[in-house]
């Protein structure tokens, strides 16, 4: 069964979550399975569960490879993708 978000929250936290963060994981696609728009409000499987988006994971290893960077002299790149170094570069 779907139920609000605010619903969603008080059925798995004590602590109560603000709108507006669930309102940006919704929005991040954070919640699996994804949830639904129905009349202007976020719907939500009252099973669903919170997951780290590819898009944040990325973020990190950006970070990660920036700092890095900063200290190169003694870290070996190699093992970082290719993909985020290229990132780091046009960045930095």
């Amino acid at each position: 069964m779907k139920v609000p978000l605010t619903d969603w929250a008080k059925l798995h936290y004590s602590k109560e979550i603000g709108i507006n963060t669930l309102r940006r994981y919704a929005r991040e696609g954070r919640f699996s399975p994804e949830v639904e728009m129905v009349a202007g409000c976020y719907m939500v499987d009252e099973n669903a569960k919170l997951t780290e988006t590819r898009s944040r994971a990325r973020t990190e290893m950006v970070k990660k490879a920036a700092a890095m960077k900063m200290n190169a002299a003694d870290v070996d790149l190699s093992k970082v993708d290719p993909v985020v170094l290229e990132i780091v570069g046009n960045v930095a």
